[in-house]
């Protein structure tokens, strides 16, 4: 298919989610009706599965069910038809292979195999681990990952590590909206996508001034053979400016 549109988005953090954010992206969806939906990883937080927390309290209890039914939710209305594991969601293969308790691992394979049910469930045809090996997809000339760098300079690392010459580059995980144009021979545009979860709820981040520069957002393609277009898709104001 040499012509084809895109609608990409990532890090809604399971019940740390943006629901505005999220009723833009579904109604810029329904509207635009793209060839492709792309997850970009972090659909859910597994915050409770942090280094130093008590996975066998209450409270962690009660927050893995209200973080994994909010991303699974989510999942069942985007419906993407690529999905990219970020490092969040990750957390549950790293505890599975990770634990030496017989329950963890029952319990966590539980969770993985719930999660790559739905995924299946609503269509998703492709589905990529968090690895710098396997964390890639490419549709025509663009690529997508999660993303693995951090710093001012993120994104101009992994689009060199990760772009193809010429191409659009595209990648979450930094919460920021960000567009550099690729100094390089064969051209090519990188963007970082935003994230799509509510910031103000993001407290365990909040003492890094990083956060200062999150925003809510998502990103539209058009492509036609080797060419293409993005756009950012942003809250402007009290409201959105949207790309098409």
């Amino acid at each position: 298919m040499n012509k084809f549109d895109v609608v990409a988005m990532g890090d809604n953090h399971g019940d740390l989610a943006c629901h505005d954010t999220l009723n833009e992206i579904l109604s810029f969806v329904k509207r635009v009706k793209p060839i492709y939906r792309v997850h970009l990883g972090d659909n859910w937080d597994f915050r409770w599965a942090r280094k130093g927390v008590d996975k066998s309290s209450a409270e962690a209890k009660e927050g893995l069910e209200l973080d994994f039914l909010s991303g699974i939710k989510w999942i069942e209305q985007y419906r993407p038809t690529h999905f990219l594991m970020g490092n969040h969601d990750d957390r549950i293969r790293q505890i599975l292979h990770n634990t030496d308790s017989i329950k963890d691992k029952e319990d966590m394979q539980e969770i993985q195999d719930k999660m790559m049910q739905t995924l299946r469930k609503v269509g998703c045809k492709v589905i990529k681990k968090y690895t710098v090996k396997e964390g890639r997809i490419v549709l025509g000339p663009l690529t997508f990952i999660h993303g693995f760098s951090h710093g001012q300079n993120a994104l101009l690392k992994d689009a060199r590590t990760f772009g193809t010459p010429g191409g659009g580059f595209t990648m979450g995980h930094l919460h920021r909206l960000e567009q550099l144009n690729n100094e390089a021979f064969d051209g090519g545009a990188s963007w970082l996508c935003g994230c799509a979860m509510d910031i103000s709820l993001a407290e365990y981040a909040m003492r890094h001034s990083s956060t200062l520069r999150w925003q809510n957002g998502f990103m539209y393609y058009k492509v036609d053979g080797s060419d293409y277009i993005g756009k950012q898709a942003h809250r402007f104001g009290k409201g959105w400016y949207l790309p098409a």
